[in-house]
């Protein structure tokens, strides 16, 4: 089992890790406008034959970083799925890592959003057989599940559902500081993404916030 869990680990490595921006250089936005992802956007790409989504989960998000050319919009705790998928003996497994994640919005309208993630070690995975969950990992360690009626299929994926407007938030910045300390939590654009527009499309600002831009921190 550690055995696929290393190459599952390997395989999202080589296929989702583009460009990163440190947030150290971005400026916090205090009070930013809220956003709503209304449907699910994935990203497809694969490691030879085994085939990789990068979904960003619809819900709440909210301005928390300023570049020069945009801004970075913040989702909730799983707010980005990644999704490693390949067919075995026993049937289809899907192993999803979950994080925090979002969008950029550049100011300039010709130009593409990009979805990120924010990088971390102790993200939480979990792999599925044929929509059952057979193991669970915190932080790179394999989690006890709580045993339950096997006449019940375990179809609910830990972290999978919508994060909740304001407290999903705020969790995400809180923990995007941690991370920071940590020498982590560089926003990651997956690789070879170059944005879509079907973004733009689906992430529609709520109601208009008075917004004030301030210094986070000095650069790297």
């Amino acid at each position: 089992m550690r055995i696929l869990l290393l190459l599952a680990l390997i395989a999202i490595s080589h296929t989702t890790l583009g460009r990163d921006i440190n947030p150290k250089r971005l400026q916090k936005i205090e009070s930013g406008g809220l956003y709503s992802l209304h449907e699910a956007y994935v990203y497809k790409s694969k490691y030879y034959a085994q085939k990789i989504q990068h979904v960003l989960m619809p819900g709440p998000y909210v301005e928390g970083y300023r570049s020069k050319d945009g801004t970075y919009l913040v989702g909730g705790e799983s707010s980005v799925e990644i999704r490693l998928l390949w067919t075995g003996e026993e049937g289809e497994y899907v192993h999803t890592t979950y994080m925090t994640g979002g969008v950029f919005l550049p100011d300039d309208q010709a130009k593409l959003p990009r979805m990120f993630y924010v990088r971390s070690s102790k993200a939480r995975t979990v792999r599925t057989l044929n929509g059952k969950v057979v193991q669970v990992w915190e932080a790179g360690r394999e989690v006890p599940r709580v045993q339950t009626n096997p006449n019940i299929a375990t179809t609910t994926v830990p972290g999978a559902s919508p994060v909740a407007a304001g407290v999903g938030t705020a969790i995400a910045f809180g923990l995007i500081n941690l991370l920071i300390e940590a020498g982590e939590g560089k926003f990651v654009t997956p690789k070879r993404h170059k944005g879509d527009a079907a973004i733009r499309d689906l992430m529609l600002p709520d109601e208009a916030k008075d917004r004030q831009v301030i210094d986070y921190g000095s650069s790297e």
